[in-house]
């Protein structure tokens, strides 16, 4: 699950994770059941992690000297990183078990789906930056991809079809 230093997993997008150096690998969404074991997964892990962050909340409170940043994000570090992998690994060891693949293959095949993801959204980037650029659009760049990036690429090509269309009637 590592990635260069960074931890390497699929988190939600509206989690705090995201500021821990913990690399977001967006996945594309289609209906809102495509992900439901994905999205199950992700409240699993929140369940977990809740009560210890709670906890040293509550602990930080009573005992000034440990609110502290720098030892908060180390503590969250490595409370997301064993909760992730341990769910990888019961959910490795699970998948394994019904479809009787290697877990080694099945690694294989979520880097792969991994990359796809990376070159997807590459992709979305410079077709936005693209469209930025084209069209009389209010707002800076990264506003502009803030606000649509989310939507699947064929989705954001469909609309600037349509907008096209519109644009040179």
């Amino acid at each position: 699950m590592r990635s260069g230093d960074a931890l390497c997993g699929e988190v939600d997008s509206n989690s705090p994770v995201e500021d821990l150096d913990i690399e977001h690998c967006p996945q594309k969404e289609y209906t809102a059941t495509a992900k439901a074991t994905l999205e199950r997964s992700f409240r699993t892990v929140k369940g977990v992690i809740a009560p210890i962050v709670e906890w040293s909340s509550e602990l930080a409170r009573r005992v000034p000297q440990l609110r502290n940043a720098n030892l908060a994000r180390c503590i969250g570090r490595l409370v997301v990183s064993a909760v992730i992998e341990a769910h990888r690994i019961g959910s490795e060891s699970r998948v394994s078990r019904q479809t009787h693949q290697d877990p080694q293959e099945i690694r294989r095949i979520i880097d792969e789906m991994r990359d796809q993801a990376r070159a997807d959204e590459r992709s979305k980037r410079i077709f936005l930056e693209r469209m930025h650029g084209e069209y009389p659009l209010e707002g800076s760049l990264a506003s502009f991809i803030r606000s649509v990036g989310g939507f699947a690429l064929e989705d954001i090509q469909e609309a600037e079809r349509r907008f096209r269309d519109v644009i040179q009637r």
